[in-house]
């Protein structure tokens, strides 16, 4: 059954919606520790005439990423999947699926596409570059200074919190005097969405908590 199944999808466009299933998806990239994501969405698998202009993609409701790659070329005697087909496994789960991918990470392959959210503009003098995918954003029109970043002083302000994806611990960015939020770039952007902020920083904030 699960064959026919998987030959399906590999056949035919395929779109699976988090709206009407719970979707797992398990996220395969070479030596790289697997990345498994309970809540999935737009599921794709886009076929094409060989595995090498397949396509799949996903939306992870966890940290808001959109992951596309290009499956490798199955070389399993698993039945669930087809032979010199896309390494691809589809398991029906009693509320929905499991879809695991392997993808292929040779130099020949498509590139591993990562796009989320993307944090840029001005702190202080410096500015804030190469944070994409952010996560953990959170913004507070007006909180108290200290809330935002340890020691500022009195007084409140709007205060934007963020994580880059190469940071160990998380971002503040206050006071806040722009701000504004793309909600979809176009497909050719390197993300999905985009934050534009400038801050202030005063002392004992000015230190190095952003690039520049």
């Amino acid at each position: 059954m699960f064959p026919r199944v998987v030959a399906a999808l590999c056949s035919s466009a395929f779109l699976v919606s988090a709206a009407h299933a719970a979707i797992t998806v398990n996220f395969s990239v070479g030596t790289q520790q697997p990345l498994l994501c309970a809540a999935a969405e737009n599921v794709r698998l886009t076929p094409a005439a060989s595995v090498q202009g397949t396509r799949f993609s996903f939306d992870c409701m966890s940290d808001g990423v959109r992951r596309t790659c290009q499956p490798a070329v199955a070389s399993t005697t698993d039945p669930d999947i087809l032979p010199n087909g896309p390494a691809v496994k589809y398991v029906p789960t009693g509320g929905g699926a499991t879809i695991a991918v392997v993808c292929d990470d040779s130099s020949n392959a498509a590139p591993v596409s990562i796009k989320g959210t993307e944090v840029v503009g001005m702190a202080g003098p410096g500015n804030i570059f190469d944070c994409h995918p952010a996560r953990d954003i959170t913004f507070d029109a007006n909180v108290p200074n200290d809330s935002c970043i340890s020691g500022s002083g009195a007084g409140s302000g709007a205060c934007l919190r963020f994580q880059c994806r190469n940071d160990a611990a998380p971002r503040a960015c206050f006071p806040v005097t722009q701000l504004s939020y793309t909600a979809q770039l176009p497909d050719s952007a390197s993300a999905l969405r985009r934050v534009e902020i400038v801050c202030e920083m005063r002392p004992p904030m000015l230190r190095d908590d952003f690039d520049s």
